[in-house]
């Protein structure tokens, strides 16, 4: 679509094509739109490109939701991260936390986040 408008604002004989200042405005107008044309597909790409982070890849609050007990995840106090797990799950609801490596006290933890995938082998 913007190809074909493009291809007759570079067309000099469309038009009256026999002033330069006619001829330069559309050249000029034609290279804005191919240049917003180029942002918009880039934007396009960068939006395409959130469609393969998984939604699970975020901090999630611990009274939203909880991880699987023994599974490694990021945790955060809100002031440090580190890495750690839940061990254990009380029947009046309290959940225990280890973060062994962490400066964060597992009574502390707000939110957590699953560990990425390891990167692909090359």
């Amino acid at each position: 679509m913007y190809e074909d408008l493009v291809k007759d604002l570079r067309d000099p004989k469309v038009g009256d094509g026999t002033q330069y200042t006619k001829i330069y405005m559309r050249r000029e107008a034609a290279d804005a739109i191919e240049n917003l044309q180029k942002i918009i597909d880039r934007q396009k790409d960068i939006i395409n490109s959130f469609a393969y982070i998984p939604l699970d890849y975020r901090w999630w609050s611990v009274k939203e939701k909880l991880p699987d007990c023994m599974h490694n995840v990021l945790v955060t106090d809100g002031k440090d991260i580190g890495i750690g797990w839940i061990f254990g799950l009380g029947s009046n609801g309290n959940v225990s936390w280890a973060a062994p490596f962490a400066d964060i006290d597992g009574r502390d933890v707000t939110h957590w986040m699953p560990l990425p995938a390891l990167p692909d082998k090359e």
